[in-house]
């Protein structure tokens, strides 16, 4: 069953820092019986490929209601989501007209019901599902987002993600062994979702367990606003959203994560305020995100509330770490400056909200940076000309500026 806060812990794979809507009514599917078989008796889906889109999201290829399409897979996923639009085009029609409501905005939602997964040899039928107006979203994403898939697959699948080959599996909980090697890790019950322990700067943490998290972690106010923490630590912000709008976080650097029987060190993250549902609660001391559970070979086992850290983990490569300051959305032609860090590279180089970036080229200006390459966190020390729609050429040197 939908519960009243089901939608949003999905609709928060989009985007970090999405503004948390409370639902005014519950939503009762007329059925939510799910059946989980596989083809020909077999154990498992197969491998199947995955598009890992700016090694921030993973995309796999499926069948909703025999209509092949490309989905975000989503473990903070309650329930899945499909967009309306995609909705109406395989011919579900959603029940009710329920409006969500957060700091950041709000939406109107309905329920799905006989939703049919298909993937490689595993069938989900009759689940329930959530319509909403993901468009604001797929423009911040910069991906087409017909379905976030989440709910059934991991609740009645244990999901294998070989982040390394960008491949993954599904497989029968029944028949799941698993691997000999793994470091297992417990998941605790967080409303609809699952959550996990980890130490982060030496102190303990519960933190949701979420593959649609794009970033690499956020702390609640639980955590980060405690004596201490914020002492003598350089800070900026972040304009972060997704489905419901967006909002302004503060934004750090955390010395030392541990999770999975590793340490990682050096980290951003996401500072966020009593603007979700799951920070308010009061419940979570924050969020991990796909930046740092990429760094394993991951075998997902909600069935048995556990997690398996299959060695070995990379811990040497540096995380993504924005050097400029902009938060930008995807244009058809470039990309528009939505926020500007105050004393990042990008103000002191002039740039501005609403300012439109056409191209990107080196100091010399020989060499042209793709938009689809991650300038943002370009090493510290690099220089680029950014080119605006207006003819203005501004100079952006990228530094660590929190």
């Amino acid at each position: 069953m939908l519960n009243k806060y089901s939608a949003i812990r999905t609709l928060a794979a989009a985007l970090i820092g999405i503004q948390t809507p409370a639902f005014a009514d519950s939503v009762s599917p007329a059925s939510n019986t799910v059946s989980l078989t596989f083809a020909h008796g077999a154990a498992w889906s197969g491998w199947l490929d995955f598009e890992y889109y700016g090694g921030t999201r993973i995309f796999v290829p499926v069948h909703i209601n025999g209509r092949q399409v490309m989905v975000m897979l989503d473990s903070g996923a309650s329930e899945t989501v499909l967009d309306k639009r995609f909705a109406a085009l395989i011919g579900l029609h959603a029940q009710g007209n329920m409006a969500g409501g957060g700091a950041g905005g709000g939406g109107a939602y309905g329920a799905l019901n006989g939703v049919d997964v298909v993937i490689g040899a595993l069938t989900l039928r009759g689940g329930a599902a959530v319509a909403v107006d993901l468009a604001a979203v797929e423009r911040q994403l910069g991906h087409t987002l017909p379905v976030i898939l989440g709910g059934d697959v991991f609740r009645d699948a244990v999901v294998d993600i070989d982040f390394q080959r960008h491949r993954i599996a599904f497989l029968d909980p029944k028949r799941f062994t698993p691997p000999p090697n793994a470091v297992v890790a417990p998941l605790t019950a967080s409303d609809d979702n699952k959550a996990i322990k980890a130490m982060v700067e030496g102190r303990p943490a519960t933190l949701l367990f979420d593959l649609g998290n794009g970033s690499a972690l956020s702390l609640f106010p639980r955590f980060w606003d405690q004596p201490g923490f914020l002492t003598g630590r350089p800070l900026s912000t972040t304009m972060t959203g997704g489905w419901g709008g967006m909002s302004v976080q503060k934004l750090a650097i955390v010395r030392e994560l541990s999770l999975g029987g590793v340490a990682f060190r050096h980290l951003p993250a996401v500072l966020e305020r009593d603007n979700s549902q799951d920070a308010r609660a009061g419940k979570l001391d924050g969020n991990v995100g796909i930046r740092v559970l990429s760094r394993f070979h991951l075998i997902i086992d909600y069935p048995q509330q556990k997690v398996f850290f299959d060695p070995p983990a990379d811990v040497a490569t540096p995380f993504d770490i924005n050097h400029s300051g902009l938060t930008t959305e995807p244009e058809a032609d470039g990309a528009k400056i939505l926020y500007v860090a105050p004393k990042s590279p990008a103000a002191a180089a002039g740039l501005k909200i609403g300012d439109e970036i056409r191209s990107i080229d080196d100091e010399a200006g020989i060499k042209t940076k793709p938009f689809s390459n991650d300038w943002l966190s370009a090493p510290v020390g690099e220089s680029w000309h950014i080119h605006l729609s207006d003819g203005q050429v501004r100079m952006m040197k990228m530094a660590e500026y929190f």
